[in-house]
């Protein structure tokens, strides 16, 4: 239900109960905002505003971060490794399961050691997504 509320907010521009995400001046904006009227949820963002958020608090906890931005970015909803159009038998649409190419993309790339993996040629920068996908 929610990234439904969301796709029809920036599609319609209806963005009730909730500020659109060019209303926001920067991270500081959206914590306190979030801090403040918590467990209610800061309703709407688009990749920006997540990974502006998620980079300060990462940067905040003393941890190295940076925005990433990317043009033409594949959506692969079939995991394919491909960017896919669908049709039925007949030549119809099936527009549901096609894949899509958004304009940009925004992410957050965080420097971590990665004890976990036992060795030191993973330590770097790792990526994390933290748009909520559908």
């Amino acid at each position: 239900k929610q990234w439904y509320q969301r796709r029809v907010a920036i599609t319609t521009g209806d963005y009730s109960g909730g500020a659109p995400p060019t209303s926001w001046t920067g991270s500081v904006d959206v914590v306190e905002t979030f801090w403040k009227n918590r467990p209610q949820q800061v309703k709407f963002g688009q990749c920006w505003v997540f990974s502006g958020v998620l980079t300060s608090l990462y940067r905040a906890l003393g941890i190295p971060a940076r925005s990433v931005t990317n043009f033409c970015s594949g959506h692969d909803h079939d995991d394919s490794n491909t960017i896919d159009i669908h049709f039925d038998h007949l030549g119809n649409s099936l527009s549901d399961y096609d894949d899509s190419t958004w304009n940009f993309h925004v992410w957050v790339e965080a420097w971590f050691t990665r004890r976990d993996l036992r060795n030191p040629k993973y330590d770097g920068w790792q990526a994390l997504d933290a748009t909520p996908q559908e």
